[in-house]
């Protein structure tokens, strides 16, 4: 028989006896304050705050279906009174789109140029989303297009000397510092006939 004050867990004890232990913290309540912090928006670990248990126990009540199930069902509803806000254009809707857009990237999100970073931690994965406008991903490109160009024309050079085909000629130069500090150009054709190549 569980103690006075005890809550019904429907979890039986080694000796089969129901609902013996330790009181749960789960109570109705608390699952209502749970359910109502995630679908405002806040993470594992502040609604475990929040509530006044720890962030694993959060996670592990969360393996339960019902729990699930209860949490799912706030966020959805919460979602569903965020969308009519912005679709009726009701006082305050710029904030609910905001919000949305921030809390569900990849499906409200802006259209643009969304880079995604995949982080591991020891948490588990997370996703961090940047976000920028069209013209300045194409300020971006034009920026990196000499770049590239000149890393290839390098990368088409070393491969040529790699394989032998240089020349004096041909071959790159590079700007080296002499011991009282004034540029010196040297070229690979000279550096090798100094090392007897």
């Amino acid at each position: 028989m569980p103690q006075p004050g005890t809550q019904l867990n429907g979890k039986r004890s080694r000796r089969g006896r129901l609902s013996e232990g330790r009181p749960t913290k789960r109570t109705p309540e608390m699952v209502a304050q749970i359910a109502e912090a995630i679908s405002l928006g806040l993470n594992d670990e502040e609604t475990a705050a929040l509530v006044g248990i720890e962030r694993n126990t959060l996670i592990n009540w969360k393996k339960d279906p019902e729990f699930l199930g209860t949490i799912k069902g706030a966020v959805a509803a919460r979602m569903v009174k965020r969308l009519k806000q912005i679709e009726t254009g009701a006082n305050g809707w710029q904030g609910c789109a905001w919000l949305t857009e921030r809390l569900f990237p990849t499906r409200y999100a802006k259209p643009e140029v969304q880079i995604s970073l995949n982080t591991a931690s020891g948490q588990g994965n997370h996703a961090h989303v940047i976000t920028i406008s069209l013209e300045e991903a194409e300020r971006l490109e034009a920026e990196a297009a000499p770049i590239r160009e000149k890393a290839r024309q390098l990368l088409e050079e070393y491969e040529r000397n790699r394989n032998g085909s240089h020349s004096v000629e041909a071959a790159p130069r590079q700007s080296m510092r002499t011991s009282r500090g004034e540029p010196e150009r040297l070229s690979y054709a000279r550096d090798r006939s100094r090392l007897g190549g």
